[in-house]
């Protein structure tokens, strides 16, 4: 066997509380001499592969700088490959286990493999977590994981419960990269904007199956509200100023007219339920977008917008994500320098999803007029539909004074529609890196 040199594995990131689950702690190996130097930094991910495993607390493992033995959970098995990072190089060298990648060798790996490599417990949350992951990363990191949990575990489980599990991580995700605390009250605000555009949807159309029943006075105010929304699909300044908090039209602001709506509902003979919990889900849906922009207006997050379209006899809800890397207090432009609609976007991401379309995005870059326009969308069939609207829409820039480039096409997953991932390298390829 090759000479191997001594490592121990780091603690790492594990769950709080007195729920949290029991996660093995392994302590270090004695510090023993190395019989040459080290190549490896700290901080630096490298990959490696465990050649064998001789006892149940030992591996031998082989990583770019050489071959080790290790201190490792039991629960690796030989030709497992994995990354580790890199905590200590001296007086030994002191590694935890970081990530793995979802394919092995072209293969992909299953939940259960992935799951006993990054040494967590059999535990529901954390078999949706990786196989939520699986389907848009290429490596799934452990920190991650257990930090998620440490979040969820936080909020507490019980005043999540009737949150499908995925809907949850994207928030949870969500919050993390506006860097947000793991707080309850925050959560609830943020939560109705994160919410399936199916069940905003209902509420509008539950709002006009009940206009019948308003009271005039408010029936009258929704339709004169409505009704634009029905017939303004072309009007994007329409659309967005929908869900807006204010106004300087009196009452023709629909979350004016719904606020009025649930306080008259508290009055004796008001019995219309249908259209208060609509109203309700629709009031929640635009307080909590107004108050995530604000913050991911800051935090350089992606800001959200929702916005209704008509289509067909029925209401659709259209999600518009946008960000830009220069976003966030720490940015500042001349006001002569600002390339759209007064924003300062260089770069920009715009995604939409409807029930037919599927998920689409425009990603490109803009400076002075000038655009370059890239569109991603999450199949072929949603990419060939937006490729029919590519003549009308280079038509409707060059008539907004736009100079448009080229414009392309592409398929990604929804997670890279929705957010700028970074992942390691594929783990057949002999690096290392540095974090």
């Amino acid at each position: 066997m090759a000479e191997t040199e001594s490592i121990s594995l780091g603690g790492g990131v594990n769950p709080v509380g007195n729920n949290a689950p029991h996660l093995p702690y392994y302590p270090r190996a004695a510090p023993k001499r190395a019989k040459k130097p080290s190549k490896l930094k700290s901080g630096e991910v490298v990959h490696g592969t465990i050649l064998d495993v001789p006892t149940s607390k030992q591996a031998i493992v082989r990583l770019p700088a050489g071959t080790f033995r290790a201190a490792l959970h039991g629960k690796l098995r030989k030709g497992d490959a994995l990354y580790f990072k890199v905590m200590e190089t001296r007086p030994s060298l002191i590694l935890k286990v970081f990530a793995v990648s979802v394919k092995m060798g072209g293969v992909e790996q299953s939940v259960a493999d992935m799951m006993r490599m990054l040494d967590l417990p059999a535990l529901p949350f954390y078999i949706e977590l990786i196989s939520y992951l699986k389907k848009s990363r290429s490596t799934i990191n452990r920190d991650e994981i257990l930090l998620l949990y440490q979040a969820y575990h936080t909020i507490g489980a019980e005043n999540v419960k009737d949150i499908p599990l995925p809907q949850l991580f994207y928030i949870l995700f969500e919050m993390r990269n506006a860097y947000l605390p793991n707080d309850l009250a925050i959560f609830r605000k943020i939560a109705p904007l994160f919410a399936s555009e199916k069940s905003l949807k209902s509420a509008f159309m539950a709002i006009e199956e009940s206009l019948g029943s308003l009271p005039a006075g408010l029936a009258k105010t929704l339709r004169k509200i409505l009704h634009p929304l029905k017939t303004g699909a072309n009007n994007p300044k329409l659309l967005l100023s929908s869900f807006r908090l204010d106004s300087t039209s009196g009452d023709d602001n629909l979350y004016r007219i719904l606020t009025s709506l649930i306080r008259a509902s508290k009055q004796p003979g008001f019995n219309i339920p249908k259209a208060v919990k609509a109203a309700a889900i629709i009031l929640s849906a635009i307080e909590a977008m107004q108050i995530w922009n604000l913050i991911a207006s800051y935090a350089g997050a992606f800001m959200h917008h929702l916005l209704p379209f008509f289509v067909n006899g029925k209401f659709e809800i259209v999600r518009i994500k946008y960000k830009h890397p220069k976003s966030g207090k720490a940015y500042r432009r001349k006001k002569s320098e600002l390339p759209i609609s007064g924003l300062p976007i260089d770069e920009f991401t715009i995604v939409a999803s409807d029930s037919k379309l599927g998920m689409a995005a425009a990603k490109g870059t803009a400076l002075n007029k000038n655009l370059s326009l890239t569109l991603p969308a999450n199949s072929d069939a949603a990419s060939d539909n937006l490729k029919l609207f590519a003549d009308e829409l280079r038509k409707s820039l060059v008539q907004q004074n736009y100079l448009v480039g080229a414009i392309t096409f592409s398929t990604m997953s929804d997670d890279e529609l929705e957010t700028d991932r970074e992942s390691l390298p594929p783990s057949n390829q002999n690096f290392s890196i540095v974090v």
